[in-house]
């Protein structure tokens, strides 16, 4: 008894010569910076390096004494021992990191108690750079999406076609691309081929890309504002405000769970435009200090509308009820001529200018922002039409930030799109929505102009042949408008919460709803990807997350079996094989390692030094690289249905939908927000694509997961739902 006593006197001797034992951090926080590294992002998203995950998150202890206990799993790990201990080394740094920063973070928080706001560049040096997709992990996961799509016959000349381009010519075109990436540091290997992809495109812009959003009415209307006038007042004063902080570049920079994020898009938000020119756009973007307004359209009648500095809210307010009563002007519908194809719109804007509007294409362009009072309103329905097609006279497609306001007091946005992506349209909303509650701000009576200088009017000189122009476009489009259909749901009977608590990724779980629904109704597995932000690096913008692997496959054909006695079972065990797939796929892409990007530069090297690609044209790889079954996940408080179109393959840019392609039948866009309880759903496509169809598809899918998960492991769903909700309201399913 003596001798153990001495030998824990000793021990605690030592603990206290050592001093205060280390806190041990976060693993969440640890997980977080670890991302920033895209060597160590990539290693996380391998299969092999989960179970040291798992493990640091249920025993946060291991990260401490040197991450002893760590190296240990690592020498008895033979098949995953290369991938931990690179891992393990660079997590080793991380923590140092971690550890410099909370030591200086201390010091600032003990030398000040006011956060000094930041510029909105402030982390800009500090984001990693997108790595270099590797040639091997391009080719695995092509391969991988590309097997389920062909025919046994088909499989065996389109999978020669691709391992001859990665073993002959692959290499060649990746050194170019690196030399590529070398040249852009500010920004990714992707970013000069991203902007060539937009500008060279020939397609009208305004319904094949441009992503639109309704907001909720209910949030507009507990706020006070009910009419045209106070929703269009109340939208343009935190707008104005948002944008000014844009454009001085004074906005606080954004974070996404807490990791710095590229701010690169909102430089470009405000006083921006596309600019049609002959084979290829330009984008122009007004510099900080320049004059600030914005423009308004109402039936054919066009203002410019002072802000900012010396311009008091009430001033523009009282001018927009002024433009509210006064007569509907009719003629000059010039917003309309954006809607062409962009060679079309590049003859017709230096026709505009031959006959002396150079003035006003400026001001539009330069404008901050353009909003829309529609002479239109209606419900939810009608509003998602007349954001997608409507009113295209008094829109400007090109600018990223068209505010349409319907006469009920509706408000829909329609953004360009080469610009930026909806992340900074979620921060939009999100500051314009606070900015409800704040009081307008006294301006100095020296400072504020009179009221009658506020808004300026913008008349178009306008010819015969113009007119001519205008009026034939007008008829086209509302033809091709025409053609546009849309479909919005709610799925309450469940939603991320339910999938939570039976171990299943929500996202990776809608993705294999949609396969599954468009396999029931279309009769063919499609080739399908989703959109995933790469904003955590810097200058990113997104990659395709593709959907389609074998395992999806395989779940999708196994569920397809509805009769008799169903193997519920079995159906569990796919599902979870599928959405645990689905979930390091879309790691890997956000993280740098998916392959869309990569193959699209590729192939634009390739087709700049003439090489040809048989990969390139082999009826599959168009299969799968054709926009057959989009997706797009993104949730924001104040939007009520978020729209988006299948367009194309981005490997062909002279086409578009329908009629100038061929048959857009079975093509479809699908929009979802997944929120605690519920999911948002819309469905998007053109004449031919059963919208509504695809809808009760997606419903039917739904249901059928949930009968899955539910029969297939009653046991484990209700030892889950007893934990975490106390009881199980979805047993009624059985």
């Amino acid at each position: 008894k003596l001798e153990k006593a001495k030998k824990e006197l000793k021990k605690l001797s030592e603990k206290i010569d050592r001093g205060p034992s280390v806190a041990v951090p976060d693993p969440k926080a640890i997980f977080k910076l670890a991302s920033k590294d895209p060597v160590l992002g990539k290693a996380m998203s391998d299969p092999k390096f989960q179970p040291y995950l798992k493990a640091i998150t249920e025993r946060p202890e291991l990260l401490a004494d040197d991450m002893k206990g760590l190296k240990e799993m690592v020498e008895k790990d033979e098949d995953g021992k290369e991938v931990a201990g690179m891992a393990l080394q660079r997590l080793a740094g991380v923590l140092k990191k971690m550890q410099n920063k909370e030591d200086s973070s201390a010091l600032r928080k003990d030398s000040s108690s006011t956060p000094a706001v930041k510029p909105m560049y402030s982390n800009q040096a500090d984001l990693p750079r997108l790595p270099m997709p590797e040639l091997d992990n391009t080719k695995d996961m092509l391969l991988e999406v590309l097997k389920p799509i062909a025919t046994d016959s088909e499989w065996k000349e389109t999978e020669k076609k691709v391992l001859n381009f990665f073993k002959n010519q692959a290499q060649g075109l990746q050194e170019t691309l690196e030399k590529v990436d070398k040249q852009n540091m500010d920004t990714t290997w992707f970013h000069p081929f991203h902007t060539d992809m937009y500008m060279k495109a020939r397609y009208p812009t305004y319904i094949y890309k441009n992503p639109v959003g309704v907001c909720r009415k209910d949030i507009l209307e507990a706020k006070g504002f009910t009419s045209q006038l106070d929703v269009a007042a109340a939208v343009v004063r935190g707008t104005i405000k948002f944008g000014i902080k844009c454009m001085e570049e004074t906005l606080e920079p954004d974070e996404f769970k807490g990791i710095n994020t590229c701010m690169l898009q909102y430089g470009r938000m405000f006083g921006s435009c596309r600019i049609p020119g002959k084979e290829r756009d330009s984008f122009k973007t007004c510099k900080a200090g320049m004059e600030k307004f914005f423009v308004v359209t109402r039936g054919g009648g066009w203002w410019k509308m002072k802000c900012g500095d010396g311009v008091a809210h009430s001033a523009i307010k009282q001018a927009l009820k002024d433009i509210l009563e006064q007569e509907v002007e009719e003629g000059q519908d010039v917003g309309v001529l954006t809607t062409g194809r962009r060679d079309d719109w590049s003859d017709w804007r230096e026709k505009l200018i031959e006959a002396g509007n150079a003035d006003q294409l400026e001001a539009v362009e330069k404008s901050m922002f353009v909003m829309c009072l529609d002479e239109e309103g209606g419900d939810l329905q009608e509003t998602m039409r007349q954001a997608v097609v409507g009113g295209t006279g008094g829109r400007w497609y090109d600018k990223p930030l068209n505010l349409i306001i319907t006469s009920n007091g509706r408000l829909a946005v329609n953004a360009e799109h080469s610009w930026g992506d909806g992340i900074a349209l979620v921060r939009w909303g999100k500051e314009v929505v606070e900015d409800f509650d704040k009081e307008e701000e006294e301006v100095d009576e020296d400072l504020k102009p009179s009221e009658d200088k506020v808004a300026e009017r913008i008349v178009w000189k306008l010819d015969k042949g113009i007119k001519d122009i205008i009026r034939k476009q007008t008829r086209d489009i509302e033809k091709e408008g025409s053609k546009w259909l849309g479909s919005e749901f709610y799925w309450k009977k469940y939603g991320a919460k339910f999938c939570k608590e039976n171990k299943i990724s929500p996202d990776a779980m809608m993705q294999q709803a949609l396969m599954l629904a468009y396999r029931s109704k279309e009769g063919e597995f499609p080739g399908a990807y989703s959109v995933g932000q790469q904003i955590a690096f810097k200058g990113g913008r997104n990659e395709r997350v593709r959907a389609g692997t074998g395992l999806c496959k395989a779940f999708v054909e196994g569920a397809q079996d509805r009769e008799g006695d169903i193997d519920w079972k079995g159906n569990l065990a796919r599902l979870r094989k599928a959405c645990e797939r689905q979930q390091v796929v879309t790691r890997m892409a956000l993280m740098g390692s998916g392959f869309d990007r990569h193959l699209y530069c590729l192939s634009q090297i390739a087709e700049r030094e003439g090489v040809e690609i048989d990969l390139f044209k082999d009826p599959i790889f168009i299969k799968l690289m054709t926009d057959t079954l989009c997706s797009s996940s993104l949730e924001a408080n104040f939007v009520e249905v978020m729209m988006a179109n299948p367009a194309f393959s981005d490997f062909d840019d002279s086409g578009s939908t329908g009629d100038e392609t061929g048959n857009s039948k079975g093509r479809f866009f699908v929009v979802y927000s997944t929120r605690n309880d519920e999911v948002r759903f819309s469905v998007n496509g053109f004449e031919g694509s059963d919208v509504e169809g695809m809808s009760e598809a997606i419903q039917d899918a739904l249901r059928f997961l949930m009968k899955i998960v539910v029969k297939g492991g009653t046991k484990e769903i209700e030892e889950a739902g007893k934990k975490t909700s106390g009881e199980i309201v979805w047993k009624d399913v059985i």
